[in-house]
């Protein structure tokens, strides 16, 4: 959390848009805080990080963190449409097909983890390693924290470089 916190403090979007999600979900003893969740994830939408254009835009469609807004929902899921990135228009256009909107839900099918093995598999995968909350074969072994780095920062970086 600390290295995300810093990361974003000095403008990192992918970083910022991580705080964001960790914010919104509160896994791994990280206290929930939906109003933290939506300042991150407007400072990353605004850098034009697809990821958070989608979550600021479902965050504002469900009144999480933020005054329920459908217009400035539809701003941010339409710009996370126009990104070219598959996993985050598709996410965004189904949110904007959906029949209603409404208060925000735990188990929200639209914050789904991405299909495994795509890249942003990959990217939310050694993020949240990172922090301790991967639930299954990825904590199924052990390795001391400098080898857990290294396979996270192996997978960050396979996924940022496609």
């Amino acid at each position: 959390m600390a290295w995300y916190q810093l990361t974003a403090e000095r403008g990192d979007p992918m970083a910022q848009c991580n705080l964001a999600s960790l914010y919104l979900h509160g896994p791994g003893g990280v206290e929930r805080n939906d109003k933290l969740a939506a300042a991150w994830a407007t400072r990353s939408a605004r850098q034009g990080n697809p990821r958070c254009e989608f979550l600021l835009g479902w965050m504002y469609g469900h009144g999480a963190g933020v005054a329920q807004d459908q217009a400035t929902a539809r701003h941010w899921l339409e710009a996370a449409m126009a990104s070219g990135d598959a996993v985050y228009a598709g996410r965004a256009q189904q949110e904007l097909t959906a029949e209603a909107v409404g208060p925000a839900q735990e188990d929200s099918t639209a914050l789904a983890p991405a299909q495994p093995g795509s890249v942003t598999a990959r990217y939310d995968h050694g993020s949240y390693i990172v922090d301790g909350t991967v639930d299954g074969a990825a904590t199924s072994f052990t390795v001391d924290t400098g080898t857990t780095r290294t396979i996270v920062d192996s997978m960050l970086l396979t996924a940022c470089s496609r």
